[in-house]
């Protein structure tokens, strides 16, 4: 025999499944849910679904090490960290790298530089040059994209610029033609 309290409690359930059910088609179907989130996902299967639920519930009240590994796809073509020096500096012929560095893949270019032996007005002008290729990469168009100018009161430069191509490299030139002085250029490159 059904009493008062049963038929209450089946009502009750009734009601809970049927509201539980119409949340979910109306979540599923409600245009501001948001974008697939990759970090939610936590089966990798495409789907942010009851399984992914599942996952979380049975890890849940956890702690531990929050950092999340990452595999990076698109690391740089180049890994140049180097130190060009130059020294008896001669005049408008100045002196040059000689290489070209490849900065293919970061986005900001970090210079320190430091020249000893300026005396009086003699002064450097260093130009960061790159090299625009053409659209089969078979010849290049050399453009300044930055110069500064070292004296003997600023001997000193720190300079973070955007990589302005895949291929740059640096030029001293004095206004003395009878100038011997010590350049020294270290560079790193970093994404951002």
């Amino acid at each position: 025999m059904v009493t008062k309290k049963d038929l209450i409690i089946a009502v009750l359930c009734t009601f809970c499944l049927a509201s539980t059910l119409f949340m979910m088609a109306k979540t599923t179907s409600s245009p501001d849910i948001g974008t697939y989130d990759p970090w939610v996902d936590l089966n990798d299967d495409g789907y942010i679904d009851v399984f992914d639920a599942v996952t979380l519930a049975g890890v849940a009240g956890t702690s531990g090490d929050p950092t999340k590994n990452v595999n990076v796809t698109n690391w740089p073509t180049s890994h140049d960290v180097l130190v060009w020096w130059g020294e008896n500096l001669v005049g408008l012929t100045g002196i040059a790298s000689h290489e070209f560095y490849n900065a293919n893949g970061f986005g900001q270019l970090h210079v320190l530089v430091n020249e000893q032996g300026l005396t009086g007005a003699q002064q450097v002008t260093v130009n960061f040059r790159a090299k625009l290729l053409n659209g089969t990469k078979m010849a290049f168009y050399p453009i300044i994209f930055y110069t500064f100018v070292l004296t003997v009161s600023k001997s000193d430069a720190a300079v973070t610029v955007s990589v302005p191509s895949e291929i740059f490299y640096f030029q001293a030139v004095s206004n003395d033609a009878s100038i011997n002085c010590h350049m020294y250029m270290s560079f790193y490159l970093t994404w951002s």
